[in-house]
């Protein structure tokens, strides 16, 4: 029996304070969604906690690369580690 509800990925976000400005320079935030498929391919985002351990997985790994991941409403903030 396949599974309705499967991990899939993320999207992405980056916001940008002025879109002319060189990107490093104008990034002000960078976040990501979790999406899912179902059953009829239909592509949907996820509340990053309604994923459960995929979060705390992603913490884990991000940190061995300097970065620090945030939950921020539906979605997960990327931070540097300070």
């Amino acid at each position: 029996m396949r599974r309705s509800l499967v991990v899939t990925g993320d999207v992405k976000l980056v916001k940008v304070t002025d879109p002319r400005a060189p990107f490093a320079r104008a990034i002000e935030r960078i976040s990501f969604r979790f999406v899912r498929h179902n059953d009829r391919n239909e592509t949907f985002l996820t509340a990053a906690d309604g994923e459960p351990g995929a979060p705390a997985r992603l913490a884990e790994r991000s940190s061995r690369m300097g970065a620090h991941l945030e939950a921020a409403g539906d979605e997960v903030a990327v931070r540097p580690l300070e």
